[in-house]
């Protein structure tokens, strides 16, 4: 049987071999774009270890012991797990290769959920949605945190999803043994336990598609549902997630219920619109309503699949950009479905879109490759001068304009200051910070760092721990010596200063966005960092204006979070 088996299956890969080809011609052109990524924010946070930030985690017991403690204390995602996983023991380079791998995947599972035809101008279509239209492609894609969190989720999710076609369209299911039920099982709760963002709105879908459209499902549909519904629960009752929730940070349900509303239903508007697919996805299901009844249009589970992405978007608000990934792809899966039957007997218009699909594809591929090039020799160039600082103070730098399949970096403290720590035990430094051309020139060039301070008119809450500021003009900013011993800079200690300084920033655009989504505050929060010098620790922040009257210092003290206000006399 064997032999047999696989002379069938080789004349079909044959027979689908331009389809095979494009897929390889995709993915290559992805692993360049992968290999021009470089490590960024959290993917330096998660090779150290959960509760003890300042400890790189280098062998799998590490990794295996502390696993409770991540759950517990940061998220309950296994596509983080995962992360960390890969960030601490594989490193970039077997990433890269894993990553095109699932992103040959993801496409394969688009357009077979789209038509059993393997289809080049198919492929083409998506490799021009990817290239033009899905969501910042360089965070959702490439950069690793974002990769694994948003594209592997996806991924995972689109198999739970043939899956559940591929049973629907059986009518004689035969007996489940029970190996293919576990594994049914597996694949469901860890697709379902991968990203709360995905599966929250596809979980809103399942149940809307399992209680309305009453077609009756078989045994293995039933086992994938639940099981993806469990791993949901699994994330949801992380801690670490709860107090994600609670500081804001990515969904905030902290103001009134008109304000709340009325967010909700602009973000959900904009965002529909911004990212093309979903409005265009909707259009179509009310054609098809409108044409062939809501039988018709509610059977196919793709339908409640982008309903369920709307009411996530809808309920969560959600401000980062990425998250609307689903949503996206979602809604082209909706588009592509009637349209691939519309091509079905049409060869000459599909060869006509597989044309204008690979033109349209030409010029941005050409601009990814460069703008991935220039951004990876910028972050080369900052790592190689961390590498070569004694103490790891550099040159502050801006990357790259922003482009759309570039994570762009910013090595500037006044944008983090958390990820400096995380940098400075990746490499091996005491301190990394990235200062401007003012600071770095007074820091090179004076024997002590204070000289020339003049200290200003501030009473301290807590003298004995800060208890003064300085304004250091020379260097155009405010320093305030500290006790490292007692007050420090790890994960929760000094990054941020808020000012009480109003006036500088009514009418300020990012102010109305804020009151917008509900996240304003009276106090501006503005960046601050550590620099070490003759065996000293100074606090560094830009300089003040006339009309700053207080000033909180959110620190940790000897292990406990103390907030150190200063007040103008």
């Amino acid at each position: 049987m064997w032999p047999i088996y696989k002379k069938i299956k080789m004349k079909k890969i044959l027979k689908d071999k331009w389809y095979w080809l494009t897929l390889g011609l995709m993915s290559a052109l992805f692993y360049v774009l992968n290999l021009n990524t470089a490590m960024w924010g959290d993917d330096y946070l998660y090779t150290l270890l959960p509760k003890d930030w300042l400890v790189r985690c280098t062998t799998v017991g590490q990794y295996i012991k502390t696993m409770p403690a991540f759950y517990m204390h940061v998220n309950g995602r296994i596509a983080d797990m995962m992360l960390r996983f890969t960030t601490s023991l594989l490193g970039m380079q077997v990433f890269n290769v894993m990553n095109t791998l699932v992103f040959a995947l993801m496409v394969h599972l688009m357009a077979s959920i789209v038509s059993r035809k393997r289809s080049v101008w198919l492929l083409l279509l998506i490799e021009a949605y990817v290239l033009l239209l899905i969501p910042f492609p360089g965070e959702t894609m490439l950069w690793m945190a974002g990769a694994f969190n948003y594209m592997w989720s996806c991924t995972a999710t689109l198999a739970v999803v043939k899956l559940l076609l591929v049973y629907g369209d059986r009518e004689d299911h035969g007996p489940l043994r029970w190996w293919q039920g576990m594994l049914l099982g597996v694949a469901g709760f860890v697709a379902g336990a991968m990203n709360e963002s995905f599966s929250a709105a596809v979980v809103a879908g399942l149940v809307c598609y399992c209680t309305i459209y009453r077609k009756k499902l078989c045994a293995a549909q039933w086992i994938i549902i639940v099981a993806y519904v469990l791993g949901l629960v699994l994330v949801v009752l992380s801690p670490g997630a709860w107090a994600r929730l609670d500081t804001g940070a990515a969904v905030n349900f902290k103001m009134g219920t008109m304000q709340l509303l009325t967010q909700r239903v602009y973000n959900l508007m904009t965002k529909t619109c911004h990212f093309i697919t979903p409005v265009l996805g909707f259009v179509v299901v009310a054609l098809l309503l409108w044409r062939k009844g809501i039988k018709h249009a509610s059977s196919n589970v793709l339908h409640w699949l982008l309903a369920g992405a709307m009411v996530s978007v809808l309920v969560f608000g959600l401000i980062t950009y990425r998250a609307y990934m689903w949503y996206s792809v979602v809604g082209l899966l909706v588009i592509a479905v009637p349209l691939a039957s519309w091509l079905d007997e049409r060869v000459r218009w599909q060869r006509v879109l597989a044309a204008v699909c690979t033109i349209a594809c030409i010029y941005p591929a050409v601009m990814a490759v460069q703008e991935t090039a220039e951004c990876k020799a910028f972050d080369d160039q900052m790592v190689s001068d961390i590498m070569e600082s004694p103490d790891g103070v550099v040159l502050a730098r801006r990357g790259p304009s922003r482009a759309n399949f570039c994570h762009v970096q910013n090595y500037d403290n006044r944008e983090s200051t958390w990820r400096n720590q995380f940098m400075s035990r990746y490499y091996g430094k005491d301190n990394v910070q990235f200062v401007d051309s003012m600071v770095y020139a007074h820091y090179r060039d004076t024997c002590l760092f204070m000289d020339g301070a003049q200290k200003l008119d501030f009473e301290s809450s807590y003298p004995q721990y800060i208890p003064a500021l300085y304004s250091l003009g020379k260097a155009g900013c405010v320093v305030a010596p500290v006790d490292y011993g007692k007050v420090t800079e790890d994960r929760g200690g000094i990054s941020r200063m808020y000012f009480k300084d109003l006036a500088a920033y009514v009418g300020s655009e990012r102010i109305e966005q804020q009151k917008l989504f509900g996240t304003y505050r009276e106090f501006v929060p503005c960046r601050v960092y550590h620099l070490m010098r003759d065996g000293k620790a100074y606090l560094v922040a830009p300089a003040l204006s006339d009309s700053v009257v207080s000033i909180d210092i959110d620190a940790r003290v000897d292990g406990k979070e103390l907030y150190i206000s200063f007040t103008r006399k």
